[in-house]
């Protein structure tokens, strides 16, 4: 931790300073938050990001390091606590009201110890950052509405504040952090999403009608010069993954390619980034006999995703609930893949069904239906007009709906910039 680069500290922030908090910044999988900063930032925003991890070691992706001094980091462990201590001395009654809101909430999540352990493990980093709060008036937002708002919410006790946050995917699918949702939207002024399916369920979970109207819908976005269509497609060729969870339900896009393999469809696929599924997967696929057809390509520089994307036939994404309650929400794969002209062909689940319309934008089939799956990519793979037609329908959607500047400039009234 000594060695991650530390932002300039923010006590000389202007009027409607930004704190972001998220989990790290820059995350290999959460390319959205780095378009958003960078975007913000582009915009006069005075943004500062505390990262509750150091950074990657390796960050290939020139816009996310470009955007690393805007973070703040953890200080090393002895460090840590001596800026916890420092906080409370210093600033006594504001620590100790941010103390005792960590405290409660951890009392809260005593039914999964596993977060409250979490929750508790954060508390000297949240009471270190409030003595790095630009001065005030300042924006406290957190993305994602687990650990990062639990952060966000100590970060609003010890500023005596009100706080918002952003919800995705995990955050509010999970059994476990669903529980703790009713409080968060209680507590916040503004909670906003990424997809109207999102909307509905938070809705349902808040307390009252005056909290379910604090919940709004922003869509991400993409900066659109940087996702011009691919020519010289390869016809034959299915991208899937981004990463490799549960969730993303690679198992079944595996399952898949065997069944094409049998039908005499041609076809190769790729799957992309790394995680917890890798070993099982390259299991499925030795004992598939698919091992020259189906490729695992690890973790791709976001630059050569969206190659990919611009080179294949169609972008297979079928996500399913995991074991936890997880879900996507709408992957930014999916996004990527329709800003390039590639259908997409995924799973009727979450907010999915909002980008990838059935016949228009791409085909939709059951969570974990391998038959469906194989007949869909069959049907693209076999007619390249069909591709054409639904990639185009997708960037059209896209350009209409995700635009990275709109988006951006309306999540910034949203949280009361200009």
């Amino acid at each position: 931790m000594s060695g991650a680069p530390r932002a300039a500290p923010a006590s000389g922030a202007g009027p409607g300073a930004l704190v972001l908090v998220t989990g790290q910044f820059p995350e290999p999988n959460e390319t959205f938050i780095v378009r958003e900063v960078g975007e913000l930032v582009r915009r006069g925003v005075d943004v500062t990001v505390f990262s509750l991890l150091p950074p990657p070691s390796v960050i290939p992706d020139p816009e996310a390091r470009a955007l690393v001094p805007v973070a703040v980091y953890p200080p090393r462990p002895g460090r840590l606590l001596v800026e916890a201590c420092q906080a409370v001395r210093r600033a006594p009654g504001p620590a100790l009201r941010a103390l005792g809101r960590g405290l409660r909430d951890v009392a809260a999540a005593l039914r999964t110890p596993r977060l409250a352990v979490k929750q508790l493990a954060v508390l000297p980093l949240a009471l270190a950052y409030g003595r790095r709060l630009p001065a005030p008036p300042c924006r406290l937002h957190a993305h994602f509405a687990s650990l990062p708002t639990a952060v966000v919410r100590v970060l609003a006790a010890f500023r005596g504040t009100s706080y918002s946050f952003t919800a995705h995917a995990y955050d509010i699918h999970a059994r476990a952090n669903r529980r703790q949702l009713p409080a968060r939207i209680a507590g916040a002024d503004r909670v906003v999403t990424c997809t109207a399916y999102n909307r509905g369920l938070l809705a349902s979970l808040a307390r009252d009608r005056a909290d379910a109207e604090k919940i709004v819908l922003c869509h991400h976005g993409l900066e659109l010069a940087a996702y011009l269509p691919g020519r010289g497609r390869a016809s034959e060729l299915i991208v899937g993954g981004a990463s490799l969870h549960p969730k993303k339900g690679l198992d079944r896009l595996v399952g898949a390619c065997a069944r094409l393999a049998a039908r005499g469809v041609p076809f190769r696929c790729v799957l992309v980034g790394d995680g917890p599924e890798r070993t099982r997967l390259e299991r499925q696929i030795r004992g598939l006999g698919l091992a020259g057809r189906v490729e695992l390509a690890g973790r791709l520089p976001h630059r050569e995703l969206v190659a990919l994307l611009r080179r294949a036939a169609v972008l297979a994404h079928p996500s399913v609930v995991d074991r936890r309650g997880s879900m996507d929400g709408i992957p930014n794969t999916i996004l990527e893949a329709l800003a390039v002209e590639t259908p997409v062909v995924a799973t009727r689940l979450s907010g999915i069904p909002e980008v990838v319309l059935p016949e228009h934008t791409g085909l939709l089939v059951e969570p974990g239906d391998v038959g469906g799956l194989t007949d869909a990519l069959a049907r693209i793979l076999l007619d390249p007009g069909l591709g054409r037609r639904l990639g185009a329908a997708g960037r059209a959607l896209i350009l209409e709906r995700f635009d990275l500047g709109r988006n951006v400039e309306r999540l910034a009234r949203l949280l009361g910039g200009p």
